[in-house]
């Protein structure tokens, strides 16, 4: 079978949404990306990696709009869908494959573009069509030659659960191929090259907290005067206004996640917002919003969540405990550093949690912090992780890998309530990012089976066993007044002398307070690129 010419392109190519948005060098992000991964890799042999396919909605011809595969996204930075791409591993020469598309495509999705212009188009060594992927492999050998040895991405998501599906083709039979899942394979080796964020990434990430930053004071500026307004408000009001400016000011079309709009009680639903709680509820004034919303760009994530009452006042107990969270936050963020094991961290983030909890009169005083920390009752009020690792995924790759090059670097995952949930057991590295995102929650599920509804429900040998370490009067009336969850989240990158916080948001309630009234326009640390109509 002939092949297509390869092409290769040494133009810059670029992707923006136009003036005001990020405009990102493919060869620059992408290619370093590939470099990094010959770099560690150093092997005489072809990773080949299939990307994403178009889905349909169940049996109709509904097409969801498509998202790229992670991996494949990572190390090509491409849009469309049905592509396969090869690197190879010693010399980082880069080849995309195209599906051959029908006449049709033409008329109902636009051109159909040759090979050539996606070899120019993501700054890649030359493009074929896919069908054409064993011939070019052959032919990248010396004449004469075996056919090289084929790395295909065979591992399991430690966060889901799943294992990816390994790229096949048309005459792969033809080639040695490694489908390793330990440490000599090709997932382990990307799943480290994705965890250690380059320059250019980190810009990225900087660009879409910003959008995301933005947005969420946009909410917070209007949600307090909408609240009011005749007809009211609707949870589901706040996520379209984020949406909305993201897409408007940022080009971000797609969001991080489901958006999470919980007033009220639906704050302590941990991922509310999903299909059978789609932010329909009221948003009444005076009760606390916890609005976790992120959007993404380029594939890259961001994902911030912002507390405060609607209303724009916070009451004696909304303050106690968002300060409490608060605090937590900071005492994290200061003890972020290279060489940290992140798991301390999320310890540290329950221990300041209880403190707190304690001086506010929420959690006897009598028994030391840690200890109680130890025996599970700050995971009575923040069941979840402190915080992920971020990037191309929301729960990016990486937290607990299989394979360690350094086994000393990793803390098994553990079994108690809380420090269970948490995403990532790693010593802290240079240009990772993460999110800290502590949070207390009134959760009816876990707190009722431990305060009951009456005083005489714990006492005797019937109450819970942790009951005795609660001030349960008070726990009880903060759960039956419907009073919900705070949760503060930072999105951070990891410097060689501590972190920086790529979000920019009102913390302090006095600020929240005075950017919901009007009173105080928040200056951003980070401006938007030129002409964007948000700055």
């Amino acid at each position: 079978m002939s092949t297509t010419t390869t092409t290769t392109t040494t133009a810059a190519s670029t992707f923006s949404m136009g003036a005001g948005t990020f405009e990102i060098d493919l060869a620059a992000l992408h290619g370093a990306h590939r470099a990094k991964l010959a770099e560690r890799m150093q092997v005489d042999a072809w990773a080949v990696l299939a990307g994403g396919v178009q889905a349909t909605r169940d049996a109709t011809d509904h097409e969801p709009l498509f998202r790229q595969e992670s991996f494949f996204h990572y190390l090509f930075g491409v849009r469309e869908a049905g592509f396969m791409g090869a690197v190879h591993l010693k010399t980082g020469r880069s080849l995309l494959f195209a599906p051959r598309l029908p006449e049709a495509y033409a008329v109902w999705m636009g051109t159909i573009h040759p090979p050539s212009h996606f070899a120019s188009r993501y700054s890649v060594d030359g493009a074929h069509y896919v069908d054409e992927l064993a011939a070019v492999l052959k032919a990248e050998s010396p004449a004469g030659s075996a056919p090289p040895t084929v790395y295909v991405l065979h591992g399991v998501n430690t966060d889901s659960g799943n294992t990816t599906t390994p790229a096949t083709f048309e005459g792969i039979e033809d080639f040695p191929v490694n489908r390793s899942t330990g440490g000599d394979g090709l997932h382990h080796h990307l799943v480290e090259c994705r965890l250690i964020k380059t320059p250019a990434e980190v810009e990225l990430m900087r660009y879409v907290n910003s959008v995301s930053s933005r947005a969420h004071v946009d909410v917070m500026k209007w949600a307090p005067t909408a609240v009011t307004a005749p007809g009211g408000l609707k949870e589901y009001q706040l996520e379209a206004r984020f949406m909305h400016f993201c897409y408007h000011h940022g080009g971000a079309r797609f969001m991080s996640y489901t958006c999470i709009c919980g007033v009220g009680d639906h704050g302590a639903v941990l991922h509310y917002g999903h299909a059978g709680a789609p932010n329909d509820g009221a948003c009444t004034p005076g009760q606390m919003a916890l609005l976790d919303m992120g959007c993404e760009y380029h594939g890259y994530a961001s994902d911030i969540t912002c507390s405060y009452p609607m209303g724009g006042v916070f009451s004696a107990d909304q303050r106690l405990i968002y300060d409490a969270v608060l605090a937590s936050v900071k005492a994290v963020e200061e003890a972020i550093r290279p060489g940290v094991m992140w798991p301390d961290l999320h310890i540290l983030c329950e221990t300041v949690l209880v403190e707190r909890l304690q001086a506010g009169g929420l959690i006897k005083s009598d028994t030391p912090a840690r200890e109680l920390v130890d025996l599970g009752v700050a995971a009575l009020f923040m069941p979840h992780g402190m915080g992920h690792l971020l990037g191309i995924d929301t729960h990016d790759v990486g937290g607990y890998p299989a394979h360690m090059d350094n086994p000393e670097d990793l803390v098994p995952r553990a079994t108690r309530p809380g420090l269970r949930s948490l995403r990532c057991g790693r010593r802290l590295l240079a240009n990772m990012v993460l999110t800290v995102e502590p949070g207390i929650y009134f959760i009816e599920a876990i707190l009722r089976p431990v305060v009951g509804t009456s005083a005489a429900d714990v006492t005797g040998s019937d109450a819970h066993p942790l009951a005795q370490y609660l001030e349960t009067d008070r726990v009880r009336a903060l759960l039956d007044s419907r009073f919900g969850g705070i949760r503060i989240e930072d999105n951070v990158v990891v410097t060689e002398t501590g972190c920086e916080n790529l979000t920019d948001v009102p913390r302090e309630v006095d600020d929240i307070e005075a950017v919901c009234a009007g009173r105080q326009t928040w200056a951003f640390r980070n401006r938007l690129p030129a002409h964007n109509a948000a700055d």
